[in-house]
């Protein structure tokens, strides 16, 4: 009797302990929720080094970069974006990308970089942002809605091969092309050539900021015979190195329209050349 009862017993143990395991095996799994993703604020149009929302090198695209989410079982990003403004008050956000972690990978983007080719030279287009995990939890969205609106780009013209120098004048005149209605301003760059030409503030050599012509021409020149970091006005040049001979150089221009920080421009492609100082 006494081994039946222990028999029973254990049965009955298994029979339970199997109940158990069954029953939690069918509860769904725990739903993590991302933080909320975060944006890279834009930094000023004359920096040596671009941050943050702006206009996509020589394309008819913008540019958007936020800071990467840690949790461990992120799967991606949904990005929304809107044309739409009452009151002056962006609405109607719509799902417009969602990006799973490595899906940019084969193009050579980040997870946390998005180009939007899509869009219309003279629309102001906002956007906003999501961060999602693989269990299906989604974060609220990022607190700021970033903004951008393309301006027609402008053309280099010259020096776009090589530059020749002499000891005793370390003037280089730069040239480009625009749209007449691209004109208001313009900020140039200067950077020291690297190979996979994503440019460092170290290889900053000029900035230039300056009211640009009402024509389809604007020139620049500028003397490099001594480095001078600072504006004294709100226009002007910086020069934070000397030019060296036998070295190649990047020059682009970004045309700003309504001036300094108002969302709104375009950039032109690379320009270069090599330099050789007699």
């Amino acid at each position: 009797m006494q081994r039946q009862l222990t028999f029973i017993a254990t049965a009955l143990s298994t029979i339970i302990l199997l109940m158990l395991t069954m029953r939690l095996n069918c509860q769904p799994p725990v739903q993590s929720t991302p933080r909320k993703p975060v944006f890279i604020n834009k930094n000023s149009d004359t920096a040596r080094v671009e941050r943050g929302i702006r206009a996509a090198y020589g394309q008819t695209a913008i540019y958007l970069e936020w800071q990467r989410n840690t949790e461990r079982d992120l799967a991606g990003y949904r990005l929304f974006r809107t044309t739409e403004v009452i009151g002056g008050t962006p609405v109607n956000f719509r799902l417009y990308r969602d990006l799973p972690l490595g899906s940019q990978a084969p193009l050579g983007i980040a997870d946390t970089v998005f180009f939007d080719a899509n869009v219309v030279i003279g629309t102001r287009y906002y956007y906003r942002l999501r961060a999602y995990s693989r269990s299906g939890g989604e974060s609220d969205f990022a607190d700021s809605i970033v903004t951008y609106e393309l301006a027609r780009r402008a053309t280099p013209v010259r020096p776009s091969t090589s530059v020749l120098l002499s000891r005793r004048d370390s003037s280089i005149t730069f040239e480009w092309q625009k749209p007449l209605d691209a004109s208001g301003f313009y900020a140039f760059k200067l950077y020291l050539f690297n190979e996979n030409e994503v440019f460092e503030e170290s290889d900053c050599i000029a900035v230039s900021y300056q009211i640009s012509s009402f024509t389809t021409v604007d020139t620049l020149r500028i003397n490099f015979n001594r480095i001078n970091s600072q504006l004294q006005g709100e226009t002007g040049t910086r020069v934070f190195r000397l030019l060296e001979s036998g070295r190649e150089y990047r020059w682009r221009v970004f045309t700003l329209p309504v001036g300094l920080e108002r969302f709104r421009g375009a950039s032109s492609e690379l320009a270069g050349f090599r330099l050789t100082v007699n």
